[in-house]
């Protein structure tokens, strides 16, 4: 009964970190842990658009990113700013 519990644990954490077809939104992305963070998700397929206030260390971690330009999406921002002129 263990081994069947485990391989479907194992699917379901499989299926859990497939983010193939899916683009995901990490603020903070120059930073470490923000880094990490877009390493992780372009590891388990998803494409990135990364968003951070400081430009030539966004920029620097684009460059070190080992893969094909289309899957990352630099944007120098607050988004903080963002929703607050959405609020008004």
């Amino acid at each position: 009964m263990s081994d069947i519990m485990e391989s479907r644990e194992s699917a379901v954490a499989r299926h859990a970190l497939d983010f193939r077809d899916r683009v995901v939104v990490v603020t903070g992305a120059a930073g470490g842990l923000g880094t990490a963070t877009v390493r992780m998700f372009l590891r388990h397929g998803a494409r990135a658009a990364l968003v951070d206030v400081a430009e030539d260390r966004l920029h620097q971690v684009v460059g070190d990113l080992d893969v094909a330009p289309d899957r990352v999406m630099p944007w120098t921002g607050d988004l903080t700013d963002a929703i607050a002129k959405l609020k008004a």
